[in-house]
């Protein structure tokens, strides 16, 4: 493997005489302390150039891959207050911060073992894996050229066929809906971390763990005013996929209004936020309405999932795929797309022709946000055609295929209960304990949400609890909440090296964690000593599904 340091420092392009011949950046622009040096190489193989962001959390370089030989994004765990950078470049562990620090370095790798497990993740920059070196973790990442929705807002709007928009934010969604299926929250979707290219590709960005995205927890928290949610400012807050849905709702917000929403810690003291058809007297009043359930400030009155969110947003009329127009490139230049972040032009000033270029892609992700539910209908869902009447013909069902999640709106003047009750009313069937599929081919006529919880009783995608309860009447106008199964909750695999085997079985059968016993006839030790475990100690298992072998000491007689 060739190591190549003669490389730009923000686009990774082979150097000619100094020079990059693609961005004619200044080479000599070191990096702020207390990231590493441009050109330094990183678990053998990765080159880091400029820092792109500096958080509490980490640091994100340009990079290049010298072993597959492509563009990559580095993020290194390095947060403050945690770890301080010594002379040889390594993290070192601030005096009695080691406990905080594994904390957060599992937390870290975590979390980016789950993103690179995520299906359907188009608006998802590949996870390559994440590496140790320097006393630290780095997470490394595909490269996405392209530029952040913050910017493109700074621009002139234009106009767009906002059925083209369909296609540029329909990835986005759906891999907001798979990171919402896993139990995950973003914590910080806000213009700035959402980017765009010159295809019209989507990428979500941002990514950390649930600490930086806390105030008043172990990490410098990095929030974003007017689009982080309120409960998001304090560590006892409850978080989840409505977390989401508040900084959804305040980026449309954004978009529709031209103005920032207030941020939330104010309005929790004096809350002056308008409605956004108040703001911009041309927003369709629905959409007015939909953004406004997003931005409740208690977590409990606000619209819950991104089903629930596009079903308040979704307009009458949806044309279906194949109705919509073909997708068109949006176009940006070779010098925007290559130009560093931090020499973005600044706003204001004649209209170049750089920004005449830009005028229909602002547009268009401006446009793609603000039919944000009708995106979503149209991809992750069907739904039936309305009567001319203004009635719907049939129950309206949203319905994810690849997963058990779905939300549904039961027409009002919908089935009547089989045992004789008020018309609109249905007896609550009697599910707990059977499969989700088996309630939807059964009960068509039965209006429902669906919501996920961790159970040790039930498996995986088995309706565990219903609001009304099993025998109760669901009134006209009201919505079954089925809460379905995650299976149990991963627990922390126990320390059991050293001690015997007999002793700590069953640690391991009350915690449900299946093993495989291999016996190992050399070691230190009494007979029966556990030498070791695999998974170690510390490390997260899953209940009834993760098999841990365990290496048991068996002395020969």
């Amino acid at each position: 493997m060739n190591i190549d340091t003669n490389r730009c420092i923000h686009c990774m392009t082979p150097l000619e005489e100094g020079r990059c011949p693609r961005c004619h950046i200044d080479q000599n622009t070191p990096n702020p302390h207390p990231a590493l040096p441009v050109h330094t190489v990183v678990a053998g193989r990765f080159l880091l150039g400029q820092v792109i962001h500096m958080d509490g959390e980490g640091i994100d370089y340009q990079g290049y891959d010298c072993q597959e030989e492509r563009r990559v994004t580095v993020r290194e765990l390095f947060p403050t207050g945690l770890v301080d950078r010594e002379f040889n470049g390594s993290a070192g562990v601030a005096v009695g911060e080691s406990m905080h620090f594994k904390t957060v370095v599992e937390s870290f790798v975590d979390l980016y073992k789950s993103l690179a497990h995520i299906e359907a993740a188009e608006a998802l920059c590949q996870v390559y894996g994440v590496w140790k070196d320097r006393g630290t973790v780095y997470a490394v990442t595909e490269h996405f050229d392209g530029i952040s929705l913050s910017v493109v807002l700074s621009r002139t709007i234009g106009e767009i066929d906002s059925a083209a928009t369909l296609n540029i934010l329909k990835p986005f969604f759906k891999t907001l809906r798979e990171i919402h299926k896993l139990g995950m929250v973003h914590g910080g979707i806000c213009p700035d971390n959402i980017l765009v290219n010159g295809e019209g590709e989507v990428r979500l960005v941002g990514f950390a763990t649930s600490a930086l995205r806390t105030k008043g927890s172990e990490l410098q928290c990095e929030l974003f005013p007017g689009y982080s949610a309120p409960e998001q400012y304090s560590v006892t807050g409850w978080q989840g996929s409505w977390t989401d849905i508040y900084a959804v709702g305040a980026t449309i917000y954004r978009c529709i209004t031209g103005t920032r929403p207030q941020s939330a810690d104010e309005r929790l003291t004096a809350d002056a936020l308008l409605p956004p058809v108040e703001v911009n007297h041309t927003v369709d009043s629905r959409l007015s309405q939909a953004v406004a359930a997003a931005l409740v400030l208690p977590s409990k009155g606000r619209i819950r999932t991104i089903e629930e969110f596009a079903t308040a947003l979704l307009p009458r009329q949806v044309p279906t795929p194949s109705e919509a127009p073909t997708k068109e490139a949006v176009r940006i230049t070779d010098e925007e797309e290559s130009r560093p972040a931090a020499q973005s032009p600044k706003k204001g000033g004649k209209n170049s022709g750089g920004n005449k270029k830009f005028i229909w892609m602002i547009a268009g992700i401006a446009a793609a946000l603000v039919i944000i539910g009708a995106a979503i209908a149209v991809w992750l869902y069907t739904r039936p055609a309305e009567d001319p009447a203004g009635g719907s013909s049939s129950q309206t069902s949203s319905q994810s295929s690849s997963s058990g999640e779905s939300s549904s709106a039961g027409s009002s003047s919908g089935a009547a209960s089989s045992s004789g009750s008020q018309a609109g009313e249905v007896k609550v069937p009697s599910v707990v304990g059977k499969p989700l599929s088996d309630f939807q081919k059964d009960h068509a006529d039965i209006p429902y949400r669906v919501v996920t919880a961790y159970s040790s009783e039930y498996d995986k995608d088995v309706i565990c609890d219903l609001s009304p309860k099993a025998g109760e009447t669901l009134k006209a106008g009201e919505v079954l909440t089925i809460t379905v199964s995650k299976g149990p909750e991963d627990v922390e695999m126990p320390n059991i090296v050293g001690k015997s085997w007999d002793s700590v079985k069953g640690d391991l059968d009350a915690k449900k964690i299946k093993y495989n016993v291999i016996h190992v006839y050399e070691g230190e030790g009494a007979d029966g000593t556990v030498l070791a475990t695999d998974p170690s100690a510390g490390t997260k298992v899953t209940p009834g599904s993760t098999v841990v072998t365990v290496r048991v000491l068996q002395k020969q007689s």
